[in-house]
């Protein structure tokens, strides 16, 4: 049914894959499907701006994007077991467009996401997978996470 299942995840947030990452790998091996783990690095921010200390000289997009390869890399050898196909993919862009711009362009039947940090003008889900569910042309399943004193969230 689902053959193509993506998990999109922030490597800094545990919290945005903890409970979503068994949800995706069970999906994937019931369905013998492939599963996508894919982080994204925001569009860039300014070289210096009021409210942010001015960024080192050698900050760039590139390294941005290099050092997400590497840490998804790692994430994907030491999270997803051997025998469940996977592809790693860092996006560029806002966090909720980059997530559906990749169900589009590739052929995702299911997205496994968490959700956290809601406020009540996002409907009790949090703002990028709120716009995952309104935007994508797939099945969502939206994992709750809990906060950091185990309360779901």
């Amino acid at each position: 049914m689902y053959k193509q299942i993506l998990l999109p995840v922030d490597l800094a947030q545990e919290a945005s894959w903890e409970k979503a990452l068994p949800t995706a790998l069970k999906m994937t091996l019931e369905n013998e499907g492939r599963l996508h783990v894919i982080t994204v690095v925001p569009d860039p921010i300014p070289m210096y701006s009021p409210y942010l200390a001015p960024m080192p000289a050698d900050w760039s997009t590139e390294h941005l994007i290099a050092q997400a390869e590497e840490k998804l890399t790692s994430f994907v050898e030491e999270h997803v077991p051997e025998d469940i196909s996977v592809t790693g993919a860092v996006v560029q862009g806002s966090i909720g467009s980059g997530i559906v711009d990749y169900i589009e362009e590739n052929g995702i039947d299911l997205t496994v996401m968490a959700s956290h940090n809601p406020e009540f003008k996002d409907y009790f889900i949090g703002p990028n997978a709120a716009h995952v569910v309104r935007h994508a042309a797939c099945s969502i399943f939206v994992v709750r996470s809990a906060d950091e004193d185990g309360h779901s969230e």
